[in-house]
């Protein structure tokens, strides 16, 4: 199931351009006689700038390969939300208030700016397989316009570098601290319709709620205030660190149960939010037990269970 664009996105975004229908300049004395009104402001010189950190990473939890994606976006207008896109599929949405707040940036030409930072998770298949993923990142401005920036990652799960941006842009400067972090790290649905989700999310400022989604459908506010002691190790300067885990178990409704997403989404004040999606993780009903065979001596011993490999994205300081 896909995401449409947040309904205040009136506009649709291009890869490395600026909206179409954007006001048309006015030729002045200066401009040449033979510029076009239409002419598309360069490429090289854009209203927004996105760029991402190249020190992507990723690793393996509950089927999936996940990829930690953080960045900033830097624009004259005042940014109200950047999203992760893969297709026409929404992966993850931060939404922004307090834009005199925004941290002080310059754009490649000198013009002073405010940037604002993201991070997202970008689940791809947990098959071990090498592939290029191409992705867009869209920042959209108070006023309704979108710029959007192509991107590919390189994947390669048994290589030392595991992810690499193979193109789009790469950060300039420091990456800020983004408002808010979040990580969903498992949402099943079993065979009787019962949603279990589970993950941690903290933010510079409270947090208001965890909404929890299925598809499309609103399903209920999550339970947060859960004991993190590694988030905290890992986050030091967000308040909520510690009490940062979320969890909801709940019966689904029969038009719920065939929901492929699980979408969280994070409530702060005046404006600050974040929302993160994964694939839901079907359960299977379980076996009946069965009855073990004796061991015939203490050196006799079943085979180990293999380990579940798991992934948190705390690898990097935000």
């Amino acid at each position: 199931m896909t995401r449409k664009p947040s309904a205040t996105s009136n506009k649709p975004a291009r890869s490395g351009k600026p909206a179409k229908d954007q006001p048309t300049p006015a030729i002045t004395p200066e401009s040449p006689l033979d510029a076009s009104p239409a002419d598309p402001e360069p490429a090289a010189n854009p209203l927004i700038l996105i760029e991402l950190d190249a020190a992507v990473s990723g690793g393996f939890s509950r089927g999936r390969f996940d990829i930690m994606i953080r960045g900033r976006a830097v624009s004259v207008a005042p940014i109200q939300e950047i999203r992760l896109q893969v297709g026409d599929l929404v992966i993850g949405t931060a939404s922004f208030g307090q834009p005199d707040r925004a941290a002080a940036a310059v754009l490649p030409d000198t013009t002073p700016a405010r940037q604002r930072a993201f991070r997202f998770n970008l689940p791809r298949p947990g098959d071990g397989r090498t592939e290029t993923c191409a992705f867009q990142v869209i920042a959209r401005t108070e006023d309704g316009f979108e710029f959007a920036q192509d991107f590919a990652i390189e994947i390669d799960p048994a290589a030392a570098d595991q992810v690499l941006v193979a193109t789009g842009p790469t950060a300039s400067a420091a990456v800020p601290r983004p408002h808010a972090v979040m990580y969903i790290e498992r949402g099943t649905i079993d065979p009787d319709g019962m949603l279990s989700v589970q993950g941690w999310a903290i933010a510079l400022a409270p947090i208001l709620a965890v909404q929890i989604f299925a598809g499309e459908e609103r399903i209920s506010k999550a339970r947060i205030g859960g004991e993190r002691d590694d988030v905290a190790a890992a986050f030091p300067p967000y308040p909520n660190a510690r009490l940062s885990g979320f969890n909801l178990t709940m019966q689904l409704d029969e038009v719920d149960r065939d929901a492929d997403r699980i979408r969280a989404q994070v409530v702060c004040p005046n404006g600050f939010g974040q929302e993160e999606s994964i694939p839901v993780e079907r359960l299977q009903r379980r076996a009946a037990p069965r009855s073990q065979p004796a061991l015939k001596d203490e050196h006799h011993r079943p085979d180990p269970v293999p380990p579940v490999l798991s992934f948190s994205l705390m690898n990097q300081q935000p």
